[in-house]
């Protein structure tokens, strides 16, 4: 299978899972993650784990940053809320 910024991954994994790529946003904390998830046609969201700033992960594409996966936690329960 290719590898990122080949989407194909990205689809198999969101397909495995039963789920539609429309109800997934791609994390990642690289240029390749993003140039990926719009590829993909998802939403990124950016983390600061990695070498990038915050400001260049906008500019990459995010559609929120965090510090970490962990701080992301209150945004995404948020976004869920009516969803589950």
């Amino acid at each position: 299978m290719p590898a990122k910024p080949n989407p194909e991954p990205y689809w198999h994994l969101v397909e495995q899972l039963g789920l539609r790529p429309e109800q997934t946003i791609f994390v990642g904390d690289h240029f390749i993650d993003a140039t990926c998830a719009a590829r993909a046609g998802v939403p990124f969201v950016g983390v600061l784990t990695g070498a990038l700033s915050e400001q260049t992960l906008r500019e990459a594409g995010s559609v929120e940053v965090f510090r970490s996966v962990s701080t992301m936690l209150p945004w995404l329960k948020r976004l869920l809320k009516d969803h589950i």
